[in-house]
């Protein structure tokens, strides 16, 4: 790669940086408009957009930040007060840059366009003018492309899984030295790789960008690195040589360290998703006519690069969802003796090698004799069947494709298809979406696994074949033992069946 398109593609990763950094502050400084500091740091944000644009000529960028960076300097300096007009600009003009830096990513050139009204609108603002009240003028962020395809943690290579599970049995091998020269080969592999792209800064303590694929290839090769461990455990687990049995188990473990390091090298923590919220938050309440607040816990919890990615537009849409359908109008909270702000809380923790995200809100919670009335509109139940439903099962209509309980399509919603592919995309990384409301609110609780790359699994023999199976998928083991009287098998209309706690269960053979 040529020097430029380097500084290029550092330009481009800063540029994304910065954004994401305004989008949170822009909404906090509308919170606390008097907080000079916050000001001080988007304005320096804005100047270094500014200045690095004008290294690659940039004229758009540099025309617009220019603009944006003199009004935030008239409000620095306390001539010019933030206000929401202020604030709609400030955001159209972060906007704009994105969507400039956006289409440089593509063409490696600056897109054209017309930016005079936009600097038109800051220039007016810094002289201290208003502005006409336009519709929208805050366009919220835009909807997630929510469609039911493949993740990125499933198209991208991924590493053998098989390596990963650290309890299986240990594969077995033709012969020691086959064992030992495979692990051998793996070690220098590792090695290389490692060397071949290593950093020649002598500062080890900074922050170093590696690229996505050098660190699939050191998985991979991990993974075999692992097999070859296995192979060698099933010798040592055999072997009377006490030195031989000691050199193998300082390989376990350093193979366990190595292991565990690669992992953590792809985890990231959900702020990366999460510091987006904010300003969608912010934009879609504006649109509806609503005060929301959004509150952030465990933003650290660390996950999987690939889930993330996988789980940002289903989240993005819920916590629309949560703003739209769940909160109501400041009036009505009023009248039922809420404050006028609504609240939605975004949670995230570690629980049994699972990620837990929780999204919950202080709304009206789900209409659910509403929901009922429409799943017998479309044909879904009879009257006699939603009537014996429980509140679970009528939940779960919300989840199907096309049902919506919004009278009027909006481009926000209304169109039947969010919670359908939300739940969809959940599932395809193993995870699992659950939904509790009532009339003080709404939570959804999403688990998804730590990561694609380790699949905890139990191994099971029927006959001469071996199978894994994943442990999320399992709900509960009981070992059978045959002829035990009451744990025996009986025959239910000629299909085996093992009765557990009074509730008849199939048996496949």
């Amino acid at each position: 790669m040529a020097n430029s398109d380097q500084f290029l593609e550092e330009f481009l990763l800063e540029a994304e940086e910065i954004f994401d950094q305004l989008d949170q502050s822009f909404v906090q400084l509308e919170k606390n408009p008097e907080d000079k500091k916050l000001v001080g740091n988007i304005f320096r944000a804005m100047h270094t957009l500014k200045g690095s644009s004008g290294f690659f000529a940039f004229k758009r960028i540099e025309k617009v930040a220019h603009a944006g960076e003199s009004l935030l300097g008239k409000i620095r300096e306390g001539t010019r007060v933030l206000d929401e007009s202020a604030t709609n600009v400030l955001l159209q003009t972060m906007d704009r840059l994105r969507e400039i830096v956006k289409g440089i990513e593509t063409t490696s050139a600056e897109p054209q366009g017309d930016d005079s009204q936009l600097v038109a609108d800051l220039k007016t603002l810094m002289d201290g003018g208003s502005l006409a009240p336009r519709q929208n003028t805050a366009a919220p962020a835009p909807e997630p492309a929510l469609e039911p395809v493949a993740s990125e943690a499933q198209a991208e290579p991924k590493p053998i899984e098989a390596a990963h599970k650290l309890d299986q049995e240990p594969v077995n091998a033709t012969s020691v030295a086959d064992a030992v020269e495979l692990l051998q080969v793996q070690l220098q592999g590792i090695q290389i790789q490692a060397q071949a792209e290593a950093p020649k800064s002598s500062e080890l303590a900074q922050p170093l960008k590696v690229n996505v694929e050098l660190l699939d290839r050191l998985m991979n090769m991990v993974s075999e690195l692992v097999l070859a461990r296995n192979r060698l455990l099933s010798f040592a687990t055999n072997s009377g040589d006490a030195s031989f049995t000691s050199t193998v188990r300082t390989i376990d473990m350093v193979t366990l360290g190595l292991q565990t390091s690669m992992m953590e090298t792809r985890m990231q923590p959900i702020s990366n998703v999460w510091s987006k919220f904010p300003r969608l938050v912010r934009d879609t309440a504006q649109m509806c006519s609503k005060k929301v607040e959004l509150v952030q816990l465990g933003a650290e919890t660390e996950l999987d690069r690939t889930l993330l990615e996988s789980i940002r537009d289903p989240l993005m849409h819920i916590v629309r969802n949560s703003v739209d359908h769940g909160i109501e109008s400041p009036e009505l909270r009023a009248a039922k003796g809420k404050k006028e702000t609504g609240t939605i809380t975004l949670s995230s923790m570690h629980e049994n090698g699972m990620v837990v995200i929780t999204i919950s809100d202080d709304g009206a919670g789900v209409n659910l004799p509403l929901v009922a009335q429409k799943a017998v509109q479309k044909g879904l139940a009879t009257p006699e069947r939603v009537a014996k439903m429980s509140e679970r099962e009528l939940m779960d209509f919300i989840f199907l494709p096309g049902f919506s309980t919004k009278e009027v399509v909006s481009n926000l919603s209304g169109r039947g298809v969010g919670m359908d592919v939300v739940r969809t995309n959940v599932q395809q990384i193993g995870g699992n979406v659950d939904v509790i409301s009532s009339d003080q609110g709404t939570k959804l609780r999403i688990r998804i696994p730590l990561t694609l790359a380790i699949m905890p699994a139990v191994f099971v023999r029927c006959g001469n074949q071996r199978f894994a199976i994943p442990q999320n998928n399992l709900f509960e083991m009981v070992r059978h033992k045959k002829g035990s009287g009451s744990l025996g098998l009986e025959d239910f209309y000629g299909v085996p069946v093992f009765r557990l706690r009074n509730k008849l269960i199939p048996v496949l053979f």
